[in-house]
């Protein structure tokens, strides 16, 4: 099965423009709109679009902001909204990005617990995150995710990982 994205950069663009592109990806049969660091168009997105998934990468530390932001898309585009955290660095420590993205999503899930998730970065910080979050959000799998978590904890050169998409 393929799948097909679209990375929209559309930062001070006309709402009505933002508003027709989305319906035309999503009546074209676009399975995921991604949007950086906007949540303002991934809620326009939402709300003139019925199929497509709609994700927002961010790399804030404001949880709180984040979190109020994801409970209102999730409610928005009727369950098709992804969190996006990243892009992340290869750290992995106490004060690494990896470690701040984990605490944001702990606060947003605390909120939204069927969440999906998506971590995107490079190396060992964000597949470790991306391995937890796949394992604790499909408990149901064990034994099918314990190879991938296994295979996302010793990767040193990931690019993108999707953690638990639930929906």
């Amino acid at each position: 099965m393929t799948r097909r994205g679209v990375v929209l950069r559309l930062r001070g663009a006309p709402a009505a423009g933002l508003g027709r592109t989305c319906q035309v990806l999503d009546e074209a049969g676009c399975d995921t709109l991604y949007f950086e660091e906007d949540f303002v168009s991934c809620a326009a997105a939402a709300v003139v679009t019925r199929r497509v998934r709609i994700c927002c990468l961010t790399t804030s530390k404001d949880a709180p902001a984040v979190a109020e932001a994801a409970e209102t898309l999730d409610y928005l585009s009727d369950g098709r909204f992804i969190l996006g955290v990243g892009p992340l660095l290869a750290d992995d420590g106490p004060y690494s990005g990896a470690a701040a993205a984990e605490r944001i999503l702990e606060e947003v899930l605390a909120r939204v617990p069927k969440l999906p998730v998506l971590v995107a970065g490079s190396g060992r910080g964000p597949a470790r995150l991306a391995a937890e979050f796949a394992s604790r959000n499909h408990p149901e799998r064990d034994e099918a995710m314990t190879p991938l978590t296994r295979c996302l904890q010793s990767v040193g050169d990931a690019s993108a990982w999707l953690a638990g998409v639930t929906r």
